[in-house]
């Protein structure tokens, strides 16, 4: 069984940063390693605790430890880039932008309900895998038909779940839909 990777709403304006971005991380849903080079993210407010998995428009940020787990049981699923944090008054140390590597087109389209513009998926009201997928067991993936998806299979669900890791939900992924994000 597969499930919907996302994190708690996080409702602190920022915004990934990394050379001649503007804060949009959206290269991070293209399923390929992005070049070495300073990557920051940015929050406008002051210093708070922060959990071990947040998003900012649909890309993970994640602690070390979160990472450390990821890379026994997802190796050559994602990218990790060390990202400092930047408070309005605070630097912080330890954190990583997530980037998932593998795309897999997973959707029955018979069968999942959206709203569809210029040939792509824009909202995804019920999601539904397709049964040839669900046989796979890939560890961690994006979505490719909807790529601001990231699905993680039953293992890595129970190794996150018994690491006690914070700002994390996992929600099966068949029947999934997006209208929480909004």
């Amino acid at each position: 069984m597969y499930h919907v990777l996302e994190g708690i709403p996080f409702d602190i304006p920022g915004g990934v940063h990394f050379e001649g971005s503007s804060g949009y991380s959206g290269v991070f849903f293209e399923g390929s390693p992005v070049n070495s080079c300073e990557i920051f993210v940015k929050l406008e407010s002051g210093k708070i605790d922060l959990p071990d998995y947040f998003e900012l428009f649909c890309t993970p940020v994640v602690s070390a430890d979160f990472v450390e787990l990821l890379s026994a049981i997802c190796h050559g699923s994602f990218q990790s880039i060390p990202a400092e944090v930047r408070f309005e008054n605070l630097r912080v140390q330890g954190y990583h932008v997530l980037n998932v590597l593998r795309k897999v087109e997973v959707l029955n389209m018979e069968n999942t309900r959206g709203n569809v513009f210029k040939n792509k998926i824009v909202r995804m009201k019920q999601m539904k895998i397709s049964e040839q997928v669900l046989q796979m067991n890939f560890p961690m993936f994006r979505v490719s038909e909807f790529p601001t998806v990231i699905i993680i299979n039953e293992e890595v669900v129970k190794r996150i779940e018994s690491s006690g890791f914070t700002g994390c939900v996992m929600m099966a992924a068949d029947g999934w839909g997006d209208s929480h994000r909004f």
